[in-house]
């Protein structure tokens, strides 16, 4: 293809039970020798992805295309693509060698049967062209027409049987060669994994990260056109972990190929990648490289997945100037509406700390925590304004000391806000009701009539968050946590329903929890 693309998602999506979209109309262009990396919290879709390029799944709707074809309704033993997993998936019974040889073996055998099969078919159908010709013979009356048709039988016949045998040949020669072409096979990838002298072993007796070796080895020894690693590195400690993302890295370098690799893990996917796929609740977020997503990522949950990040809420009064924390900071930012309500994001490492009494302060506060990480310290400080800021340095700062901070302009980081209030598609029910959001609200009614469509629109503050899901009006399940400063935004999912809530209370992921809306929160707008 022009674009060097060999997999592509077009409007791809997937639901399971319930109607829930796992995968939510995803597009993506994968290319050729790339290491792609699909990143994001458990739960958001990045492993049906993977298990849908596979085939192991299909899409609810959307294509998945390989080479510029549809893939669709290629079963997955024929699709040019391996898949590493989390769990091995190794043969307790068979050594190292049996493991990686498996998958060859089935495909020579399935070579073989094929090729019996055609040759087969072959000698049917010239059986019965030859047959087809006999029975003209019989019926014509002309002489040399009648031979011509009987020398086309023999013929025939003759063709197919050296075209039978010819098939044979090449079932046997695959059966012949099998074994050495096997071992010269098992043994290239086995060097490649670091793994020579281990083909004997017993896989039970192998270390973590040697198992690992064996599952990578079993999938490249298909030769495939894509490899696909389902968080094979999950299992491992940290330390070998870090080791195999680098073996990865290197090995991807060697052969070439495309490597499709799924991790939660944001360093792995920083230190591997050539390009990162950041997913939320079925959606991607965001696709770069990782010094794009790091440095320019595209909103609030980018910034705080991807590394430690300060998240604000921000007012741009004018360009290249934004409010928060009750002072005004140049940035480097434009092309927002006059006081547009904005997210401020700063790296934490991006903020120089100085003395409280130092003129270039921008902004004052008090260390509230010192942990030593190594390389920095890391500092919790309290601004006059009772917002709370992440920070690394190298210089270290007691508690309870007093400090100034500073912010480059271009090391503030402005972003479009996503949404400034939930909004949702409702009906009118009966009783001064409202349906919306996967439950049946009350609501202030008049002006309307049952059964009309309406838009309801619900403040970010307005939403009660309650710990038991029963006590709710509907139930969910919290998917996002981002700390702004001085409060929680928090994401709720329930059924296909998002609800975003800003919230003094610290929840954690998958907490399940009800949520209640007071009447007079719930504005109601003709559709």
């Amino acid at each position: 293809m022009a674009d060097n693309t060999i997999i592509e998602l077009k409007n791809v999506s997937k639901s399971f039970a319930g109607g829930v979209n796992v995968v939510d109309n995803i597009g993506l262009k994968i290319k050729k020798g790339e290491f792609v990396t699909l990143l994001g919290p458990s739960g958001c879709g990045k492993t049906t992805t993977l298990r849908m390029i596979a085939g192991f799944e299909i899409p609810t709707a959307g294509d998945v295309l390989l080479n510029g074809e549809s893939i669709i309704n290629v079963p997955p033993h024929l699709r040019p693509v391996n898949t590493v997993f989390q769990k091995y998936a190794l043969f307790p019974h068979y050594n190292v060698f049996e493991n990686i040889a498996f998958g060859l073996k089935i495909r020579n055998k399935r070579m073989i049967a094929e090729k019996k099969a055609e040759a087969k078919r072959e000698s049917n159908a010239e059986k019965r062209q030859a047959l087809k010709y006999k029975s003209e013979a019989k019926k014509e009356n002309d002489s040399d027409k009648k031979q011509a048709l009987k020398d086309k039988a023999k013929e025939t016949l003759k063709s197919g049987a050296e075209k039978r045998q010819a098939l044979k040949n090449e079932a046997a020669g695959i059966k012949a060669n099998s074994k050495n072409e096997i071992e010269k096979k098992v043994k290239t990838v086995l060097k490649m994994v670091g793994l020579s002298d281990y083909e004997y072993r017993d896989v039970n007796s192998l270390s973590g990260g040697q198992q690992q070796r064996v599952a990578i080895a079993r999938a490249l020894v298909n030769e495939p056109e894509v490899l696909l690693l389902d968080e094979p590195l999950g299992a491992l400690d940290l330390k070998l972990r870090k080791e195999m993302q680098l073996e990865l890295k290197e090995m991807h370098e060697k052969l070439g190929i495309t490597f499709i690799y799924v991790t939660h893990d944001q360093e792995e996917a920083l230190t591997m990648s050539d390009t990162v796929v950041v997913m939320k609740d079925g959606i991607i977020q965001q696709v770069g490289t990782p010094t794009d997503v790091y440095n320019e990522p595209k909103n609030a949950f980018v910034a705080n997945f991807i590394g430690d990040s300060n998240i604000f809420d921000g007012v741009m009064p004018e360009d290249l100037v934004v409010r928060f924390d009750g002072a005004v900071f140049e940035c480097a930012d434009k092309g927002f509406k006059k006081n547009e309500k904005v997210d401020v994001v700063i790296r934490p490492e991006d903020i120089y700390l100085m003395d409280a009494s130092n003129p270039n302060a921008q902004v004052k506060g008090k260390v509230i925590s010192s942990i030593f990480k190594g390389v920095h310290y890391e500092m919790g400080v309290m601004s006059e304004n009772k917002c709370e800021y992440l920070v690394q340095d190298t210089t270290k700062r007691d508690v309870g000391e007093e400090v100034g901070m500073f912010v480059k302009p271009f090391d503030i980081h402005i972003m479009k806000k996503p949404y400034t209030a939930n909004v949702f598609e409702g009906v009118i029910a009966e009783n001064g009701k409202v349906n919306f959001g996967g439950g049946v609200y009350d609501a202030d009614t008049e002006g309307f009539s049952e059964g009309e469509n309406v838009w309801v629109k619900v403040s970010l503050n307005a939403v009660e968050i309650v710990d038991d899901k029963e006590n709710g009006t509907v139930g969910g399940e919290v998917t996002t946590i981002l700390f702004k400063g001085t409060h929680y935004h928090i994401d709720i999912k329930c059924g296909n329903f998002i609800y975003h809530v800003n919230t003094d209370v610290q929840w954690d992921d998958y907490d399940r929890v009800g949520i209640i809306i007071k009447p007079e929160n719930i504005k109601l707008y003709k559709a």
